[in-house]
């Protein structure tokens, strides 16, 4: 394939193992490309880690480096690195979008992948406190990321259910909301399926959980792909090669969850030598299990945005008065914060009119359909 005038050999692969073989004499043409991960690398992440395995991101040109956040300690973000050149891609939720998109002079940006087909979080509390059902929130302690509408969320979450959404929110160190609930400093948390939902269980520890279309919550989770929008409209070529490499490592990971859990373990150990990662193993492999059926859509294909589901989601926030241009804040001290604040509170003119708000131009399918 012809990539920056060079032409490449398409890789040959392995008769033993299958994996694609580098052809190493063309190495000086790779294009170097950043991702930016959310979180510390976790099966989320197995489909970007096959594609690294497997050669798949050699295949289109590409020597693809994903950057994980524990490795500053989560002082830098992947939208920080986006904004300031130092990586191409980001991985990380919806809101994101709304949230840094909306505040002027940031770069606006562009989900062009969606992770997973369908919500994997679920609102928990612990079975053995009694809460088994959201108005019981009402008072409770709720350790929260503070990210921009997780308070907002939570509090329409209780009032769907017949209580008033007057819970108590507090930040968590290092956003380790998890632990925070597991020490019983909180009540609730939001969690992920496959990933706390699986230490649970294999701790024996009963959880209830909450989804939030259960309640009537036109909002919907979604980990997303994206990138800054002027970097995509000049180089649509760039997107369409990561994508499709992209598309084929969850592919795989979707329809062999098992090869795919000891590919991202392997992949994670070179990647991060100097900045090692503890994995469960049997964590690792029974999480694998579970994620790998949200990767792909009902037609089995990765990546496509559900127009409905996007739409419904800027329908609820617009309606709810939580598309605004102000810069949320919350406390900086561990503990303390709220993502929860008074849309009625807010002034008119802080608002972003729904119509300005066209879901094509911030989730689109247009790379993945061309690749």
């Amino acid at each position: 394939e012809d990539k920056g005038g060079i032409r490449r050999r398409p890789p040959e692969e392995d008769e033993r193992t299958g994996a694609l073989v580098r052809d190493t004499r063309s190495e000086d043409a790779m294009r170097r490309v950043v991702l930016a991960l959310d979180w510390t690398p976790n099966t989320t992440h197995s489909g970007l880690y096959v594609a690294k395995e497997r050669g798949y991101f050699e295949q289109e040109g590409l020597d693809v480096k994903l950057v994980s956040p524990h490795v500053t300690g989560y002082k830098i973000t992947p939208i920080n690195l986006l904004d300031a050149g130092e990586a191409d891609f980001a991985l990380g939720t919806s809101e994101a979008i709304y949230g840094y998109s909306a505040t002027s002079p940031k770069p606006k940006l562009q989900a062009v992948a969606s992770v997973m087909a369908r919500d994997i979080s679920r609102i928990v509390t612990l079975k053995e406190d009694g809460i088994d059902r959201p108005a019981k929130l009402d008072g409770q302690y709720y350790a929260s990321y503070a990210s921009r509408f997780e308070g907002v969320v939570v509090k329409k979450l209780i009032q769907n259910d017949g209580g008033k959404g007057t819970f108590i929110e507090c930040v968590a160190e290092d956003n380790d909301t998890w632990n925070m609930f597991l020490e019983r400093e909180s009540s609730a948390c939001w969690v992920l399926l496959h990933w706390e939902g699986v230490e649970a269980s294999m701790k024996g520890i009963e959880l209830n959980m909450f989804a939030l279309d259960d309640y009537g919550l036109g909002y919907t989770f979604l980990e997303v792909i994206f990138a800054r929008t002027e970097k995509l409209e000049e180089d649509p070529d760039l997107a369409e090669s990561f994508l499709r490499a992209c598309r084929k490592g969850y592919t795989e990971a979707a329809k062999d969850p098992a090869a795919a859990a000891e590919m991202f373990m392997t992949a994670v150990a070179k990647e991060y030598k100097d900045h090692p990662v503890t994995l469960d193993v049997e964590l690792v492999r029974r999480s694998q299990e579970i994620i790998s059926q949200y990767f792909l859509d009902e037609d089995g294909v990765w990546g496509r945005f559900d127009r409905r589901c996007v739409d419904r989601n800027i329908d609820w926030l617009s309606d709810n008065g939580l598309l605004t241009r102000l810069i949320d804040s919350c406390s900086p001290n561990v503990g303390e914060g709220s993502s929860s604040g008074e849309p009625e509170g807010w002034g008119s003119d802080e608002r972003i009119p729904r119509e300005e708000l066209d879901s094509r131009r911030t989730f689109t399918n247009r790379y993945l359909d061309n690749c």
